[in-house]
């Protein structure tokens, strides 16, 4: 058995603004949620997370920024 004390999840919102020379990208935590561990068995369990509705940026054809969504887990 493995005993996890817990987890913290992170939904990250990463702006690039790309340019010639250089670009620059902008980070942002939008949520986070911890939980509490558990005692695992060797079987694969469920773990659920859960990621919040997002607005839509409406930068469908915009060719200078980008948004890009990355799930970041910590676990203890």
């Amino acid at each position: 058995m493995t005993t996890l004390l817990g987890a913290t999840v992170f939904l990250i919102e990463s702006v690039d603004f790309p340019t010639h020379n250089k670009s620059k990208t902008y980070e942002r935590v939008l949520c986070e949620q911890k939980r509490r561990g558990r005692v695992f068995q060797e079987v694969p369990q469920l773990f659920p997370i859960v990621v919040p509705t997002m607005t839509p940026s409406y930068l469908h054809f915009c060719d200078i920024i980008y948004v890009f969504y990355k799930i970041e887990v910590k676990w203890v």
